[in-house]
């Protein structure tokens, strides 16, 4: 029994203000990322705050992909996470890297929900 899920962290820093204050260039993105990632996109929301700064979720039938964008430290901070093997969430991530064009990126994962723990506590 593995994981029921998997999630996927990424601090990227350096990336390209202008996109990441873009609240529509930012949906297109992170749409685009999940069907890169072979993910089906059921719908997005985003918001831009004021003066700066956007977060937004793109549901897909796997689970999420979620973006937190401060663009005055041209620092986004990009989750992914996915249930089911079907999907590749590092070729989304690698497309949103392509898009924001990041000096640097930190990334970490972890598995989510082991099912033998679920078993375990029943």
């Amino acid at each position: 029994m593995g994981a029921l899920g998997y999630n996927i962290f990424a601090d990227m820093y350096g990336c390209d203000a202008s996109a990441l204050n873009d609240v529509e260039y930012l949906r297109v993105v992170m749409k685009e990322a999940a069907r890169k990632g072979n993910m089906s996109v059921v719908r997005t929301i985003f918001h831009r705050y004021k003066p700066h700064g956007v977060t937004g979720v793109v549901i897909v039938k796997e689970s999420h992909l979620a973006i937190h964008t401060w663009p005055e430290h041209q620092f986004a901070s990009v989750d992914i996470f996915l249930c089911g093997t079907n999907s590749n969430p590092y070729e989304a991530l690698k497309y949103i890297e392509l898009k924001l064009r990041p000096k640097k990126v930190y990334t970490n994962s972890m598995e989510r929900g082991m099912a033998i723990e679920y078993e375990r506590i029943k």
